[in-house]
């Protein structure tokens, strides 16, 4: 973030004792009331790295972390989100995902009309023990033809913008992206997570999950907070939807190689922003489908811990 930009965010922010250097921005501790001895900072020790993705640090209290992280510490330690001073940062500040699919131009999707979803319907299904209470909340659906549970991928906005179906038989490929309905968007490079639609509970941690059944199994359990990539891949577009978000995140992807690149990856694109989790123990099971109608999951997801990665993995 510019120097300009910076010091607007200082005053946002209420800070005292602003001065500003080519380099860097000094203030006051915002943290002050929680993290310095005596609660105040009249010897400003906080500053604010000016670049083009900036980090802050505190030389009394050491608190620290990227620029885009401080509206989630912020609300965690003082118990109240600052919509704010979040907005302004998400505005003014570079956020970049090299290592992550991105898309030449900010895709808008077309919402499905539901005359055209509509042709699919579900009363009641047999299958991994999903409820009749899911088939409600998640709006799920049937397609006759070709034997597919059909999910609908909706936006923030409760708008559906892209249909998917699961095969309920051995027929390939497994999964199916209807393109033809949703004129051939692609919800994932637009930054859409199956459950996104659905306002998250506060003071709840989000799973992040691979499928769509993962996210319905997962909250039939009692997890509240659920959205899962669809697929063992993420996009660019997908990872800045969960930048900003003020809740702890649990990393919870299928136990297999495919599955932990994909943890470590979003740990290292996440981490300063938020508390991140993983699943420690996943005592034999190789997904949450297995562990649900094995009847582990509870103790699998008491197994969870604070993600601290031995190693760098990426995409070669």
């Amino acid at each position: 973030m510019n120097r300009q930009a910076l010091l607007k965010l200082a005053d946002i922010l209420g800070l005292q004792y602003i001065s500003a250097s080519p380099s860097w921005l000094k203030a006051s501790c915002p943290f002050a009331s929680k993290t310095h001895e005596k609660g105040t900072d009249h010897h400003p020790s906080f500053g604010i790295k000016i670049d083009k993705q900036s980090h802050f640090f505190c030389f009394s209290c050491s608190m620290s972390g990227p620029l885009l992280g401080l509206p989630t510490i912020l609300a965690f330690m003082l118990g109240k989100d600052l919509p704010e001073v979040r907005e302004f940062i998400f505005s003014n500040e570079n956020i970049e995902f090299p290592d992550y699919e991105e898309i030449a131009a900010e895709k808008i999707l077309k919402p499905i009309l539901k005359t055209t979803t509509n042709q699919f319907k579900l009363f009641h299904l047999s299958y991994r023990q999903i409820s009749d209470e899911s088939i409600i909340y998640w709006d799920l659906r049937y397609d006759l033809k070709e034997n597919r549970l059909i999910f609908l991928i909706q936006d923030r906005h409760g708008r559906t913008v892209g249909v998917r179906g699961r095969t309920l038989d051995s027929r390939v490929p497994k999964y199916r992206t209807y393109s033809e309905l949703a004129r051939g968007d692609d919800s994932k490079a637009a930054g859409v997570w199956y459950g996104m639609q659905h306002s998250l509970v506060k003071n709840k941690l989000l799973v992040l999950c691979e499928s769509e059944i993962d996210a319905i199994l997962l909250r039939q359990f009692g997890v509240s907070n659920v959205w899962a990539s669809m697929g063992a891949s993420i996009s660019g577009a997908q990872m800045k939807a969960l930048k900003g978000l003020i809740c702890p995140i649990l990393l919870f992807y299928d136990d297999d190689e495919a599955g932990h690149r994909f943890k470590d990856k979003t740990y290292f694109a996440l981490k300063g922003l938020m508390p991140l989790y993983h699943i420690k123990n996943y005592y034999g099971m190789k997904d949450i489908g297995e562990a649900y109608e094995k009847g582990t999951l509870k103790k699998i997801l008491a197994s969870m811990k604070l993600y601290r990665p031995h190693k760098i993995i990426l995409d070669k």
